[in-house]
C-alpha cells in the first residue's frame, strides 16, 4: 500500500468532519491497493445503491472500522450487531 500526501480527517463518521486527528488542516494522505474484482464489484453495488461513490463508501467504512477498534480498546464498551431476535457482538482483531 503507498501513501502519498493528501487525506481527510478521520474523526467522525460523516464526509465532511471538522475533527483533524493527527493531520494538518487540509493535507490528504492518497492510498493505493488491490482488491478482487469480486469484493470490487461488491462496493460498486453498495455504493450505487446509495447514490454514492466507492471512494466515498471506503471512505465511510474505514471511519466506522476506526471507531470499533477504539470500542474494542475500552474493556467497558461493544460493539453489538442485532439481527431479528440473535446479538453478536463483532470483534475486527
Amino acid at each position: 500500500m503507498e501513501a502519498e500526501e493528501k487525506g481527510p480527517s478521520t474523526g467522525d463518521l460523516s464526509e465532511g468532519g471538522t475533527e483533524q486527528v493527527g493531520a494538518r488542516p487540509n493535507s490528504r494522505k492518497r492510498l493505493n491497493f488491490e482488491l478482487s474484482q469480486a469484493l470490487y464489484d461488491e462496493l460498486q453495488r453498495v455504493a450505487a445503491s446509495r447514490g454514492a461513490s466507492v471512494s466515498h463508501l471506503l471512505r465511510a467504512f474505514i471511519r466506522l472500522g476506526l471507531k470499533v477498534v477504539q470500542l474494542e480498546d475500552n474493556p467497558g464498551a461493544a460493539l453489538i450487531l442485532r439481527e431479528d431476535d440473535r446479538e453478536r457482538e463483532i470483534v475486527l482483531f
